[in-house]
């Protein structure tokens, strides 16, 4: 008699599992993450963009410059949380007036980041402008060897 209560109980059981369907939680959670763009962008700042997304998805948010310079940026290139991008300007033989360069073109220097750059500007503000190119490495933050890879990219 036992025996068949509790295969009665099991059968039971057996069915009941069969038949209800247990379905997963999904969550419509939609992640994102935070890249900041600047340099040869006409709106500079920070784009929120779906997890996963790639710099084509963030080229779609972008006003670029007309003398903004792709080429080092490949379409398919991953983004992160907290990518800071610089798109540079064309450096067709176009060199940068230290004297007269707005903070975005100086961040696009090598070497030079946005807190230099400010520092350029201050500098540049205080004294009159820069009198000769060698000048720069008054600025703190700008050595010999930040100045060796400026020269032939700056002018007056």
């Amino acid at each position: 008699m036992f025996y068949r209560i509790l295969l009665l109980l099991l059968i039971v059981f057996l069915i009941i599992s069969f038949n209800y369907s247990v379905e997963p939680l999904v969550f419509e959670k939609t992640e994102y993450i935070e890249v900041e763009v600047r340099g040869a962008v006409l709106n500079p700042g920070i784009f929120k963009l779906e997890r996963g997304s790639n710099f084509a998805d963030l080229k779609e948010l972008l006003i670029l410059d007309e003398n903004a310079d792709l080429s080092s940026f490949a379409d398919l290139r991953a983004l992160y949380q907290g990518d800071l991008l610089s798109i540079p300007y064309i450096q067709e033989n176009k060199k940068i007036s230290i004297n007269n360069a707005s903070l975005e073109e100086l961040d696009t220097l090598p070497g030079i980041g946005i807190k230099t750059a400010e520092k350029i500007i201050a500098y540049r503000q205080s004294h009159g402008g820069f009198k000769t190119l060698e000048e720069i490495q008054n600025v703190s933050g700008i050595k010999e060897k930040t100045f060796a890879k400026l020269k032939d990219l700056i002018t007056l």
